[in-house]
């Protein structure tokens, strides 16, 4: 078993350094390899495969288990040197077309196809929320901003609900997290927090101008800051610390952790580039702050961001926030946060300990 996940892991290794060393990172045009397609064959272009699974990369494993789970047709096209247009494995080919990232092929294999999301649990109890998210960090309940959201929402408003740890299942999205409540799959944290309120009837703001200002925080959170603290935990830092803490955290043979490390984190410059642009360190410190001036502005003496109750945006919110501030990895987003924003990291400890107490870390 040991000598099988070697070689499999060896075979990504040896990928990563080919394509390291011999390919263009930069975005391209990528000619489909296939010209000899067939209507609705699906062309799975990864990593050869292990001897013991069918795929040692993550990103590779989870589309090939999307396309066995819904019958879609495919073949696979093991590659060593090839990349995606965006310099990454894996990539399929459908109808002449060349498709790429997991996120991105798993959304329009779901569009094409038509398929249907089957739930996990059958045995579900009513009103019982099951909660599909990354397994727990010791430092706090998920180091993933969306997890941590949609917990954090669920503790807060005392909703019933059991967590299912994930690593390879995805969302009909091919995200996490997902919920499945009362036979039903729900993703994307939004929609999910959304589905929740209408369903238990949780506390809603009464004010229509303040549910127009807490959805603009909400929305520069989850697409503004996030970002901006993925640049500063995994791009700026100079280290691979926070991916590799999780990745060792995770149960990754440690050997192996820099070569994963590395995909995670040119993953993660792929969506902040592609997301905000190409700007120098000072500008991306520019933005942070305003961001936190917002959050520290709009808090301003109150205990929460409404009053003094915990309303969803305060979920969204502490849920990027503290990836930052509670993960013992250094970044200069944390420090900032510790040196500049008092008032911010003690909003996001009282969330903390009034939501999950002495349950935050794993003792």
């Amino acid at each position: 078993m040991f000598l099988a996940l070697f070689f499999g892991l060896f075979v990504v290794a040896a990928g990563a350094l080919a394509y390291f060393f011999f390919t263009n990172k930069g975005k391209k045009q990528v000619p489909i390899h296939n010209h000899d397609w067939k209507p609705d064959i699906v062309y799975l272009y990864q990593f050869p495969r292990s001897v013991n699974m069918p795929n040692v990369s993550p990103f590779c494993l989870k589309v090939e288990t999307f396309l066995k789970a819904n019958k879609i047709p495919y073949e696979v096209r093991p590659l060593l040197m090839g990349r995606s247009q965006y310099g990454l494995l894996p990539f399929i080919e459908l109808n002449g077309e060349h498709i790429a990232d997991s996120q991105i092929i798993i959304h329009r294999l779901t569009e094409h196809f038509k398929t249907k999301v089957s739930i996990h649990n059958h045995d579900w109890k009513p009103d019982i929320v099951y909660l599909y998210q990354f397994p727990r960090s010791a430092c706090m309940p998920n180091v993933s901003p969306f997890c941590l959201k949609v917990e954090t929402f669920l503790k807060a408003n005392k909703i019933p609900y059991e967590v299912r740890p994930q690593l390879m299942g995805r969302s009909m999205y091919g995200l996490l997290p997902f919920i499945e409540l009362n036979g039903e799959h729900i993703a994307d944290s939004q929609i999910i927090i959304h589905r929740l309120t209408e369903h238990f009837k949780t506390k809603t703001l009464l004010i229509p101008r303040d549910e127009a200002i807490a959805r603009t925080i909400d929305r520069m959170t989850d697409n503004h800051t996030f970002l901006l603290l993925c640049q500063f935990k995994t791009l700026s830092s100079g280290t691979n610390d926070f991916f590799s803490m999780t990745l060792s955290e995770a149960g990754a043979p440690k050997l192996f952790i820099p070569i994963f490390a590395y995909f995670f984190r040119r993953k993660a410059a792929n969506r902040v580039t592609g997301s905000l642009g190409h700007f120098s360190t000072e500008d991306f410190k520019m933005f942070l702050k305003k961001d936190y001036d917002a959050y520290r502005d709009l808090l301003g003496d109150q205990k929460f961001l409404f009053g003094d109750e915990i309303n969803a945006v305060d979920c969204t919110v502490f849920g990027t926030l503290a990836t930052a501030l509670y993960h013992p990895a250094a970044s200069y987003a944390k420090d900032l946060l510790k040196e500049e924003y008092p008032t911010l990291v003690a909003y996001l400890d009282r969330i903390r300990d009034q939501v999950f107490g002495e349950e935050f870390e794993k003792h």
